[in-house]
């Protein structure tokens, strides 16, 4: 019977490293899992931040469009002073003319 109780007892030390093999995977399968979750979450707070980002760019084009529409009114004022003060010294040359032509 001693040939007996060795294979009894090989099979019991088999079990029972399979057993802590078993206990060791599902702890690394559990350390795995809260990775994953973690790794979920991050994917998330990615998404939402490229959202926040796409968002913002649209808000400065319509800011740089704005900007660039206020910059502009000055210029645009600017020509049609020049404009008009190039048109009252035309006209006064041009009466100055005219009004030493008649005499």
């Amino acid at each position: 019977m001693a040939h007996g109780d060795d294979d009894y007892t090989n099979i019991s030390e088999r079990v029972t490293r399979v057993e802590e093999s078993s206990k060791s995977a599902h702890k690394r399968i559990d350390s795995i899992d809260e990775i994953y979750k973690e790794i979920r979450d991050l994917a998330i707070s990615v998404n939402k931040l490229a959202g926040s980002v796409q968002r913002l760019c649209d808000d400065m084009t319509e800011v740089r469009g704005r900007v660039s529409c206020i910059e502009g009114k000055p210029g645009k004022r600017w020509d049609i002073i020049v404009t008009a003060v190039l048109n009252i010294a035309l006209g006064a040359i041009m009466g100055y003319i005219i009004s030493h032509m008649l005499i």
